[in-house]
């Protein structure tokens, strides 16, 4: 669903979807069950093509932030300008485990 919302975003500015230069190579599930958020850098893989851009992450549930962070780490390392988080719902911690 993220992809769908960037293509929507990206189509409406007028800008490049990268959402097919970043893919997910580790299960997050575990890491999403944690009470404290676990940013682990290696469940991402971003390709080396963000270099002096300004980047819009998108995500479709926020929780912890640390799908976002681990993103961001990986889309920083590829030389992005700036990043901007976006997120369509927020879940509090209590109501995703049920």
């Amino acid at each position: 669903m993220p992809h769908q919302i960037a293509t929507v975003i990206s189509q409406a500015l007028d800008v490049e979807d990268l959402s097919n230069k970043v893919r997910k190579i580790k299960p997050t599930d575990a890491v999403k069950q944690e009470a404290k958020p676990v940013v682990d850098d290696s469940v991402f893989q971003a390709d080396p093509v963000f270099q002096g851009q300004c980047i819009l992450l998108v995500d479709d549930l926020y929780r912890s932030g640390a799908t976002l962070e681990s993103i961001a780490v990986n889309v920083r390392g590829g030389g992005a300008l700036s990043l901007i988080g976006f997120c369509a719902t927020k879940v509090l911690i209590g109501m995703a485990r049920r």
